[in-house]
This record gives C-alpha cells, sequence and structure tokens, in this order.
C-alpha cells in the first residue's frame, strides 16, 4: 500500500493508495475519512464518506427494502414468521451473524440495514392488517352489543 501523511495544523491527514481503492483522511476538514473505487475517483465523488459530525454516506449500495410491498412478494404469515423467528432466535431479514479466518465478527452494513428496514416494514404491513381485523370486530362486537340491547329493552 502507497501512502503518505500530510500535517493539517498539528493534525495527520493522508492518502492511501490500493490498487484501484485510494482511502483519504483529513480530520481537519468537514469529511474525515472518504473511499474512492476506480468508478468514483474520476467523478470526486466518494463510495464511502464519514463527515466530521458522524454522519456515513456510503453510495452504491441499496438498502432500502420497498420491494415487501410489491405485489409478487410472498410475505409469509405473522404465525410462520414467528416461527421462524423462536426457531433462528432472530428475525428472518437479518443476516446470520458472520465470522472471518481469525474469529472477529465481520458486519456488512448494508445487508443489516436493509435486514431491519425490510423487518420494519413487515411489521407495519402486519400491524395494518391486524389493526382491519380488530376494526372488523369491533363493528361486529358494538352490532352484536346493539342487538343484544334492543332485546332486553322489549
Amino acid at each position: 500500500m502507497e501512502g503518505s501523511d500530510v500535517e493539517t495544523g498539528g493534525e495527520s491527514a493522508g492518502v492511501f493508495m490500493n490498487g484501484n481503492t485510494m482511502v483519504v483522511w483529513s480530520p481537519g476538514d468537514n469529511d474525515i475519512l472518504k473511499i474512492f473505487d476506480e468508478d468514483s475517483l474520476p467523478t470526486g465523488t466518494p463510495v464511502l464518506r464519514i463527515a466530521g459530525g458522524g454522519a456515513i454516506i456510503h453510495r452504491t449500495t441499496q438498502i432500502h427494502a420497498d420491494y415487501v410491498f410489491e405485489p409478487g412478494y410472498k410475505l409469509e404469515s405473522i404465525e410462520e414468521h414467528a416461527a421462524a423467528m423462536v426457531s433462528e432466535k432472530h428475525l428472518s431479514g437479518i443476516p446470520s451473524p458472520q465470522t472471518d479466518e481469525k474469529g472477529h465478527i465481520v458486519v456488512n452494513y448494508g445487508s443489516m440495514m436493509r435486514g431491519l428496514l425490510e423487518e420494519l416494514e413487515k411489521a407495519h404491513i402486519y400491524i395494518a392488517r391486524i389493526s382491519d381485523i380488530v376494526k372488523k370486530q369491533q363493528e361486529a362486537l358494538s352490532e352484536m352489543s346493539a342487538r343484544v340491547e334492543g332485546l332486553t329493552t322489549t
């Protein structure tokens, strides 16, 4: 890995190249860390950026899970989802823990975020369905209560 450090007001900044990947860090800048690949380097838009305020911006990673709303998506029943969750001891949309060759835990944040959003969106679909069922049951109960009340007043 080739690299160079630059002094910026007492803080170390630097650039490292590894093949087609360039890593730039500059603690005195608004962006603490920028990572470019061969496609993003010519545009000047990093694929990953960590801002001084802590924001992490990652381009090219699809984390949205809007596919759960598509007509062809096979949404398991609440009972199937609960059974899988208990059996697997985690939500099915969340990737299983992975480890590297040294046994360290490896987290793919894009997959993790997509899984979390998938599970959150599925949960809201379930909530909406349960809400509809409860409303219908409330209406039926009110109707039955009115009938019973009508019988007892005559």
